[in-house]
């Protein structure tokens, strides 16, 4: 994969800019409901097509979807290289994550402990991902996921 096509797919990041006077609105979800007649046609149309797909086998369309995913062959490779524990699609965006941004505490690496705490954390794949981050950066970590 050359440079240019890597960075479209996989170093994208983006920042965004906290603005403390921003408040939402106080109605914003007892307005009545709107609608744009352009995307209600996109909407039914793509529906249509929706119904067209039962005629195909599904081993079939699922072949076909696999090879339309650029970053199909990453999981893949991951599992036969590196063998994680419970490898997903989650999984590999919490390790990219961890790798990019300061979400573990330097301090937790120094003193080889950290206390995380997963909210709605099933089937489990982000504490997978951490525990596997955390292994692969100082193999004598203590981590208590709650």
């Amino acid at each position: 994969m050359d440079d240019c096509l890597y960075r479209t797919y996989f170093k994208k990041v983006y920042q965004f800019q906290s603005n403390p006077d921003y408040v939402l609105p106080k109605k914003a979800f007892l307005s009545p409901k709107w609608q744009i007649p352009e995307l209600q046609r996109k909407k039914k149309e793509l529906n249509r097509v929706k119904g067209l797909l039962s005629k195909y086998k599904i081993k079939v369309w699922s072949k076909h979807t696999a090879n339309r995913d650029p970053a199909g062959f990453v999981i893949k490779n991951l599992q036969e290289t590196v063998q994680p524990e419970l490898l997903t699609q989650a999984w590999c965006k919490f390790f990219e994550m961890l790798g990019h941004f300061p979400i573990v505490p330097e301090a937790a690496l120094k003193e080889r402990h950290l206390n995380s705490l997963h909210l709605c954390e099933a089937p489990g794949a982000f504490v997978c991902s951490l525990n596997h981050y955390l292994v692969s950066k100082n193999d004598d970590v203590q981590v208590r996921s709650i």
